[in-house]
């Protein structure tokens, strides 16, 4: 992050490291960038958005945790982090955990409080702007909306496992090259050819 007392476990090499999609029902994984003041880390969690839980550290202040937004590239975030480092030192140089008599609670100085308002405000939007977005197209796609139109060029009803394992490997290494990842290919492909075969039956 620019700063050697700083951890910095964002990785950069793969674009689409923490990108997520929602699932059937909406019970999807989400990913956070969590900042430990205390430790001087930034790293990566998930939890499902089921999940209302909040952890002691960010409960009481010794971590801030982020959400990111669902089409989040993971070479602009480690970019942000680096751009960013400064400010976050000061925040950190601004926080101590002090015993309130319960707990051990982190308290900022003014600067350093002020400094962590704004980045939560900002934070606020990365949902709504392009900052940290992956470049247009690309992204996670569930298998049956990126292979819908060509599923039957791809799969019979007499494809073997063997076959479709394997054009399930070629179709997702494809769809990388184009800045895709195809989520559960395998599935939906043996979805395809069990429809197929139930359409032979009844012909």
């Amino acid at each position: 992050m620019g700063n050697a007392k700083w951890r910095n476990d964002v990785e950069d090499g793969d674009p689409l490291a923490y990108a997520w999609r929602a699932e059937d029902g909406g019970n999807y994984i989400r990913s956070y960038l969590v900042l430990d003041w205390g430790q001087r880390e930034a790293r990566i969690a998930w939890h499902m958005s089921s999940e209302t839980a909040i952890t002691f550290y960010e409960f009481h202040g010794h971590q801030t945790a982020l959400p990111l937004p669902a089409n989040v590239d993971a070479r602009r975030l480690a970019q942000w982090l680096v751009e960013n480092a400064a400010r976050l030192e000061l925040i950190a140089a601004g926080y101590e955990s002090a015993w309130d008599g319960h707990n051990h609670v982190a308290r900022f100085s003014p600067a350093a409080s002020t400094l962590l308002d704004d980045l939560t405000m900002e934070a606020d939007l990365w949902t709504e702007t392009e900052a940290l977005a992956l470049p247009d197209g690309e992204g996670v796609w569930a298998a049956s909306d990126w292979l819908y139109d060509c599923r039957h060029s791809l799969v019979s009803a007499s494809s073997s496992d063997d076959e479709i394992a394997a054009t399930a490997e070629r179709v997702e290494q494809e769809a990388r090259a184009e800045g895709i990842r195809v989520k559960g290919a395998a599935d939906y492909l043996l979805s395809v050819r069990e429809e197929l075969r139930d359409e032979a039956a009844q012909s």
